[in-house]
C-alpha cells in the first residue's frame, strides 16, 4: 500500500499600518503640526504583482490592511491630491 500526505502550514496572518502626513520640513519624519494626508489611495500588490488589498488613508492619513499573509509586497500611492507629490 502507498499513502500520499499532504501538509498544510497556516501561517498567521498580520496587520500592516501606516500615515501618510505632510513632510513639510522634509526630514522624513512627522513632527509635531504635519498633517495627515486624506483620500489617498494605498494599495498592496503580492510578488506576482497582482492586487492584493487596497485602503485609503483617513482624515488623519492613517490606512490599515489586516489578515495579511506572510510573504512579499509592494505599496503603492494613488490619488494624491494636487500639491502633494510621493
Amino acid at each position: 500500500m502507498q499513502y500520499d500526505v499532504a501538509v498544510t502550514r497556516s501561517l498567521p496572518s498580520g496587520t500592516i499600518t501606516g500615515i501618510k502626513y505632510d513632510d513639510t520640513n522634509a526630514n522624513g519624519m512627522q513632527d509635531t503640526g504635519e498633517p495627515g494626508i486624506s483620500g489617498v489611495t494605498m494599495t498592496i500588490y503580492n510578488y506576482a504583482l497582482n492586487t492584493y488589498q487596497i485602503a485609503v488613508t483617513s482624515s488623519d492619513g492613517s490606512f490599515q490592511f489586516n489578515d495579511v499573509a506572510a510573504g512579499t509586497f509592494f505599496l503603492y500611492e494613488t490619488n494624491i491630491p494636487t500639491g502633494y507629490r510621493v
